[in-house]
């Protein structure tokens, strides 16, 4: 084989290889808190994390601080901690009963800051079981 077709091989192998890549990419994952996925809790998480206005993103947040996964609200802690500066006695590991209370508190946070908060969810009740 010359040297010629030797190098055109060459190229058309990594051409090909380029283009074989192309679909090799991570599928998308749809950002849902209550997804048995937890790639898809966590990118819902994510998705709080940047969203430019605090007043939806906190009353979310709010809502997920008492779901069934603890990293989900863990998640949601963290992030208004980060957002807010504060946690307000908030754990995400706390029992159900400690951690209502500091639930409440947000709530009556966001209240004082933003005005009611309007969830389909009540405070203190469980997220993923209605």
């Amino acid at each position: 084989m010359s040297r010629t077709a030797g190098t055109r091989l060459a190229a058309l192998g990594a051409a090909l290889f380029i283009a074989g890549m192309q679909g090799c990419t991570a599928p998308t994952v749809t950002g849902d808190p209550d997804s048995p996925l937890p790639a898809a809790r966590h990118g819902a998480m994510s998705g709080l994390a940047v969203e430019p206005g605090l007043r939806q993103s906190a009353r979310r947040l709010i809502e997920q601080l008492d779901h069934d996964d603890p990293a989900v609200r863990w998640r949601a802690a963290s992030i208004l901690e980060s957002r807010t500066g504060q946690t307000l006695g908030y754990r995400y590991d706390d029992p159900p009963s400690i951690r209502r209370e500091a639930v409440l508190r947000w709530v009556r946070w966001h209240e004082s800051a933003f005005g009611t908060v309007e969830s389909s969810t009540p405070p203190g009740r469980n997220v993923s079981n209605g």
